[in-house]
């Protein structure tokens, strides 16, 4: 089985950083990007799983969202999202 996760999130971020740490005690390799979709695109064997940690991240990072939605289905990938947008919401384009 391949313990191999994208970690998604502001890489300055402290739950970023807390996330990665406790993947790597249950032996995951944990490979990082930013909420970006040239970042993660440019990616080489990328993981299967991908964790998305939601809280630091604006209304400004509604087309990442976008992307990361549509590409699941082409890419096969399963998303597991953490944390909360708090005082907004996903709103259909």
């Amino acid at each position: 089985m391949d313990r191999r996760v994208l970690l998604i999130g502001i890489q300055k971020s402290f739950m970023v950083n807390a996330i990665a740490i406790g993947l790597q005690k249950a032996d995951f390799v944990v490979e990082t990007a930013p909420p970006d979709e040239k970042a993660i695109q440019n990616l080489q064997d990328k993981p299967g799983v991908y964790v998305l940690y939601l809280g630091d991240l604006t209304e400004e990072y509604i087309p990442f969202f976008t992307y990361i939605n549509e590409s699941i289905d082409s890419e096969r990938y399963v998303l597991y999202l953490v944390g909360t947008t708090r005082s907004w919401y996903l709103r259909p384009p």
